[in-house]
Protein backbone atom coordinates (compact mmCIF):
# COMPACT_ATOMS: atom_id res chain seq x y z
CA UNK A 1 0.00 0.00 0.00
CA UNK A 2 1.38 3.26 -1.01
CA UNK A 3 1.65 5.83 1.55
CA UNK A 4 0.16 9.44 0.95
CA UNK A 5 3.45 10.87 -0.05
CA UNK A 6 4.35 8.25 -2.59
CA UNK A 7 0.72 9.07 -4.00
CA UNK A 8 1.47 12.33 -4.49
CA UNK A 9 4.92 12.00 -5.79
CA UNK A 10 2.69 9.04 -8.34
CA UNK A 11 0.03 11.96 -9.15
CA UNK A 12 3.50 14.68 -9.81
CA UNK A 13 5.19 12.20 -12.19
CA UNK A 14 1.99 11.69 -14.32
CA UNK A 15 0.92 15.20 -13.90
CA UNK A 16 4.60 16.21 -15.65
CA UNK A 17 4.36 13.37 -18.39
CA UNK A 18 1.09 14.39 -19.25
CA UNK A 19 2.35 18.86 -19.58
CA UNK A 20 5.29 17.52 -21.99
CA UNK A 21 3.62 15.55 -23.76
CA UNK A 22 0.60 18.44 -24.41
CA UNK A 23 3.13 20.87 -24.90
CA UNK A 24 5.01 18.92 -27.59
CA UNK A 25 1.52 18.25 -28.99
CA UNK A 26 0.94 21.79 -29.33
CA UNK A 27 4.03 22.74 -30.55
CA UNK A 28 3.84 20.84 -32.81
CA UNK A 29 0.57 21.69 -34.27
CA UNK A 30 1.51 25.33 -34.11
CA UNK A 31 4.36 24.94 -36.16
CA UNK A 32 2.56 23.37 -38.80
CA UNK A 33 -0.50 25.69 -38.88
CA UNK A 34 -1.09 28.87 -41.38
CA UNK A 35 -4.19 30.64 -39.40
CA UNK A 36 -2.90 32.96 -36.95
CA UNK A 37 -6.07 32.81 -34.80
CA UNK A 38 -5.30 29.77 -34.16
CA UNK A 39 -1.86 29.90 -33.29
CA UNK A 40 -3.25 32.86 -30.29
CA UNK A 41 -5.39 30.48 -28.98
CA UNK A 42 -2.76 27.33 -29.30
CA UNK A 43 -0.13 30.30 -27.30
CA UNK A 44 -2.95 30.80 -24.29
CA UNK A 45 -2.87 26.80 -24.05
CA UNK A 46 0.74 26.89 -23.48
CA UNK A 47 0.57 29.95 -20.94
CA UNK A 48 -1.53 27.67 -19.00
CA UNK A 49 0.98 24.89 -19.22
CA UNK A 50 3.55 26.82 -17.98
CA UNK A 51 1.33 27.83 -15.03
CA UNK A 52 1.20 23.71 -14.34
CA UNK A 53 4.58 23.53 -14.79
CA UNK A 54 5.43 26.57 -11.80
CA UNK A 55 3.05 24.55 -10.01
CA UNK A 56 4.69 21.28 -10.02
CA UNK A 57 8.22 22.88 -9.31
CA UNK A 58 6.40 24.32 -6.07
CA UNK A 59 5.32 20.67 -5.21
CA UNK A 60 8.70 18.89 -5.95
CA UNK A 61 10.36 21.80 -3.62
CA UNK A 62 7.68 20.91 -0.97
CA UNK A 63 7.64 17.14 -1.67
CA UNK A 64 11.64 17.62 -1.15
CA UNK A 65 11.29 19.90 2.17
CA UNK A 66 9.12 16.91 3.94
CA UNK A 67 11.60 14.43 3.02
CA UNK A 68 14.11 15.90 4.32
CA UNK A 69 12.63 16.49 7.49
CA UNK A 70 11.49 13.57 7.96
CA UNK A 71 14.99 12.44 7.57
Amino acid sequence: MLSNHDKIFQARIDIETAAEISHATISEVMDNIDDDRYKYILLGVLQQQEGITRALETINEALKAEREKAA
